[in-house]
């Protein structure tokens, strides 16, 4: 997939998804391209929030309590 087309399937820029790659969530860099595999893609959705920062990890569905 090319980043145009994730960028249209999450409704979000180009920009934030070239981001996504840089920081290593999205994709791999083949020469001066990004490159994102449809695996790659669907599992990134499925993390996808819409929000900016890292993902959700398991531990943020169960915060500590105070016992």
């Amino acid at each position: 997939m090319t980043v145009e087309e994730v960028a249209e399937a999450l409704g979000i820029s180009r920009q934030r998804i070239y981001e996504y790659c840089r920081a290593g969530r999205l994709g791999q860099r083949w020469g001066k391209r990004w490159v994102i595999t449809t695996e790659d893609f669907e599992r990134f959705k499925a993390t996808y929030t819409g929000r900016p920062g890292r993902p959700p990890s398991d531990d943020a569905e169960h915060p500590p309590t105070d016992d």
